[in-house]
């Protein structure tokens, strides 16, 4: 019926993130509603944070939208792990777990009313991350939707691997050395291109790429 419409659209708004939409929708909901959805809209999220390093220090801010970024306001401490069954409102936060002598893990997560989400940060030493790297700590992810991007596709949900990012960009410097690095054919393939079929950014000059 159309109350189950109104709810089902509600939900991709909240899940998007459209804060215009979700506003919208509720207010529609408001007129179908016996309270019981009210209610379930109004639920915390619940998050825990354990994993195998115990005495890690957690610490969280809400994220706003700003200039179609994500920006952290106010940093509080949520104690140390394992911290169980924590109650937030619904809505974006960024995460940042540290303990002495491992790589933080940072976590952007979204509640939903009622969510239940569970972390398990897997920090390993800092000798094991490279120098100018990062870690970025494995876990859910909420990628596409966004209708000005290009080949962005359906706003869906998909599970990442730990993995380890430079924290500046790679130099075209950097990236010369990297082709003189790998056999010739395999440099070819992947020199710098003006676009996805462009006619390549770099040449090759007496043995060089240039």
């Amino acid at each position: 019926d159309r109350r189950n419409n109104v709810e089902q659209v509600h939900v991709e708004a909240l899940e998007e993130g459209d804060a215009r939409s979700t506003a919208y929708f509720e207010r529609r909901l408001e007129q179908f509603d016996d309270g019981s959805r009210a209610s379930a809209l109004r639920a915390p999220g619940v998050l825990t944070v354990a994993g195998p390093l115990e005495g890690a220090q957690i610490r969280i801010t809400p994220l706003v939208e700003f200039e179609r970024r994500l920006v952290p306001t106010r940093w509080r401490g949520l104690g140390r792990t394992p911290r169980r069954e924590i109650l937030l409102d619904a809505g974006r936060y960024m995460l940042r777990v540290v303990k002495k002598g491992h790589a933080t893990a940072r976590y952007a997560i979204k509640l939903v009313p009622g969510e239940i989400v569970e972390l398990a940060p897997r920090m390993p030493r800092l000798e094991a991350i490279p120098r100018g790297f990062a870690y970025v700590p494995g876990g859910p992810c909420w990628i596409g939707g966004d209708p000005s991007a290009i080949k962005d596709g359906p706003f869906r949900r998909i599970d990442v691997a730990d993995f380890a990012m430079m924290v500046f960009p790679v130099s075209y410097g950097q990236y010369r050395e990297f082709l003189e690095a790998v056999p010739l054919d395999e440099a070819k393939r992947r020199v710098p291109r003006e676009d996805v079929v462009g006619k390549p950014m770099l040449k090759r000059v007496r043995g060089r790429w240039v």
